[in-house]
């Protein structure tokens, strides 16, 4: 949303509501791919009520079944959970604080905004225990396959390594 909108002028951008918010028609789009969501260690995007309507929205899309669709991908500053570049430390921080976050804690400057999206969670998706339940199994499947990833590279280094002291040993 922070692309999609004036951040300076958040009520014009917003239109009729949310239904016509430029994010969301993003969010709707026939060529988005999924949703980027960018975090710190402390989730602190997830405290706010319209980047859990995003996610929210995210996890609707997914009901889909869109074979081009990415989903949520966990963007860091160190690289992506999902494809296993982001840092082991960050992504454990990240996904740490994940499984404790209550994201009907989050909170919006405009109290109209927080009640319609929570009014969302609740109707749409069945209420915040399956909204944190949604996003802890995404962030649960991004840590599995950053595993997988790190693991490999573990592998293929331990194994070019014992090549290498194994030719060390016979030159000697």
């Amino acid at each position: 949303c922070s692309f999609s909108n004036n951040q300076h002028c958040v009520q014009d951008e917003m239109g009729e509501g949310w239904k016509m918010s430029s994010f969301y028609l993003a969010l709707l789009h026939q060529q988005r791919r999924g949703t980027c969501l960018v975090l710190d260690e402390e989730a602190l995007p997830l405290t706010r009520s319209w980047c859990l309507f995003e996610v929210a929205q995210t996890v609707e899309m997914e009901k889909l079944g869109d074979p081009d669709h990415h989903g949520l991908v966990f963007c860091t500053r160190s690289g992506v959970v999902n494809h296993g570049s982001a840092s082991v430390e960050v992504s454990l921080g990240l996904a740490s604080r994940l499984a404790t976050l209550l994201f009907q804690d989050a909170k919006a400057s405009v109290q109209k905004d927080h009640d319609d999206i929570k009014d969302f969670v609740v109707n749409k998706m069945g209420g915040f225990a399956k909204m944190n339940a949604a996003i802890r199994a995404r962030i649960s499947d991004a840590l599995m396959e950053s595993e997988q990833v790190v693991l490999t590279s573990f592998q293929t280094i331990t194994s070019s390594l014992q090549r290498s002291v194994s030719v060390d040993t016979l030159g000697s």
